[in-house]
């Protein structure tokens, strides 16, 4: 099921979704195969910020990362416990599906456990999508 998102209807994403499936298809090199965010090389989704950019503003992000980014809204300590454990590095296991992301980490809060540590990252594109800078996704992270 759709959601509004970003001041999208659910209507107008589902519309700009299709577009983005279609390009997609035809020009599979435009596909992001490497989560932006922590970069996992494994069940990595393709994320829009604006869809009215539907092919400019693609960001792969793996199915964790895209859902805790959808969900911020409505889980912002959700939210900022794990940008702050993207940025000090930790890394977590790529999951199958996006119900089991939202089990793990919006009700039973045990994904945090799944976490083992690695070299911290800094800021990355979770920070830009945080701070509302989502025009400029999808256009790197440097700015």
């Amino acid at each position: 099921m759709t959601r509004s998102y970003n001041g999208f209807t659910a209507k107008q994403i589902e519309q700009w979704s299709c577009k983005q499936y279609s390009v997609l298809a035809k020009h599979p090199e435009r596909r992001v195969n490497v989560c932006v965010a922590c970069g996992l090389d494994s069940k990595v989704e393709q994320h829009l910020e604006d869809y009215t950019k539907p092919l400019d503003g693609i960001i792969g992000l793996c199915i964790r990362c895209h859902i805790v980014t959808h969900g911020r809204f409505h889980h912002p300590d959700v939210w900022n416990e794990y940008l702050t454990k993207v940025r000090e590095g930790w890394l977590f296991p790529a999951l199958d599906h996006q119900s089991t992301v939202r089990a793990e980490m919006f009700t039973s809060r045990r994904g945090f456990d799944a976490a083992i540590p690695g070299a911290p990252r800094g800021r990355t594109v979770l920070d830009e999508i945080g701070e509302g800078r989502w025009l400029e996704v999808g256009r790197g992270t440097g700015s």
